[in-house]
């Protein structure tokens, strides 16, 4: 009986039928909700994803409807099974104008901070999906209400700067100018683009260096010099192989590390750490240095491998010099 009636309350919440929601709830006369025989409330959960009926709502954009269970006392708070609150809802299909009476209704309640603080399954606050989506506007309302969740990092470390910044970097055309536009809003907010995440102590800089986002770090030298917030560092190093920006900019071995002519300003001062030192030697032995010079290896002509090198070169088969081939 309980899930017959709590699957009728959610399934009306969702197509938005705010007269058999008001009728299952049953008000009483001062507009709370009274207490059913049957244990069937405003907040009963869906067994499934232990979602509630204001869940439901608001992933159906059904405004009326989140009105009507907000004044009967829905708990925006409660998370459905993977962690999510209603405000973790609210930005990620967009829904701005559910947002606004949330956290209308939070505040009257007290309950901003445990509204927007509130973590999913992967640490993230609202903001964090927001950003990720590339939401500019649900950024600047959330930060509006609660501006020291600027900084706060997801269960890896990572900022509502870096999550905006690294799909920025997955996506092209307006997409990114979407993500593009998040991030000039966070700078503009004050956002540190100098905080390590969780998994390799690196900064938003050091990634996009190790990654080889030419374009992108050229984008955060220009906008975080200090103006706005904090001056972004070009000689940290991580923890996990203790290397900084700069590091991997003259690490890459890639042809598209030539992108970052005349970004880096290199310190030949700076002492490499042991670990670099170490990483350095190895990486040197590994690709064993000129041909010319490593004992019982024959020198390449060209790149060329097998009979046409070797022909090239005037060597056979069984090792002889027959002097060069000839060409017509």
């Amino acid at each position: 009986m309980i899930a017959s009636c709590t699957a009728a309350l959610t399934g009306a919440a969702a197509c938005g039928n705010d007269s058999v929601v008001r009728d299952i709830l049953r008000p009483s006369r001062e507009g709370q909700v009274r207490e059913r025989t049957d244990g069937v409330g405003v907040d009963s959960r869906e067994p499934t994803s232990g979602r509630t009926a204001l869940h439901f709502a608001i992933l159906n954009d059904r405004l009326t409807t989140v009105d009507l269970l907000l004044s009967l006392g829905a708990d925006p708070t409660i998370a459905d099974g993977s962690g999510r609150r209603a405000c973790h809802m609210c930005v990620v299909p967009k829904r701005h104008q559910i947002l606004d009476r949330i956290l209308a209704t939070a505040a009257a309640r007290g309950e901003v901070d445990v509204v927007l603080g509130a973590r999913d399954a992967l640490a993230r606050c609202p903001h964090h999906l927001a950003a990720s989506k590339g939401d500019k506007a649900a950024v600047a309302t959330i930060l509006d209400a609660k501006p020291d969740l600027l900084n706060m990092g997801d269960c890896t470390g990572r900022t509502a700067l870096w999550l905006a910044c690294a799909r920025a970097c997955e996506t092209s055309g307006p997409a990114r100018e979407a993500f593009v536009a998040t991030m000039d809003l966070l700078m503009r907010r004050g956002a540190d683009p100098n905080v390590r995440d969780a998994e390799r102590g690196e900064t938003l800089l050091g990634w996009l260096a190790r990654t080889g986002e030419a374009a992108m770090v050229r984008r955060v030298l220009r906008d975080f010099d200090g103006a706005w917030g904090p001056r972004v560092e070009l000689d940290v190093l991580d923890t996990y192989l203790e290397r900084s920006p700069l590091d991997w900019v003259a690490l890459r071995a890639e042809p598209a590390a030539g992108a970052f002519s005349g970004v880096f300003v290199f310190n030949p001062t700076r002492t490499p750490s042991p670990r670099q030192q170490q990483l350095t030697a190895r990486q040197k032995r590994r690709r064993g240095g000129p041909a010319a010079l490593r004992p019982g290896v024959l020198p390449r002509v060209g790149g060329r491998r097998g009979a046409r090198g070797r022909a090239a070169r005037g060597i056979d088969r069984a090792g002889s010099d027959r002097g060069p081939a000839a060409h017509p």
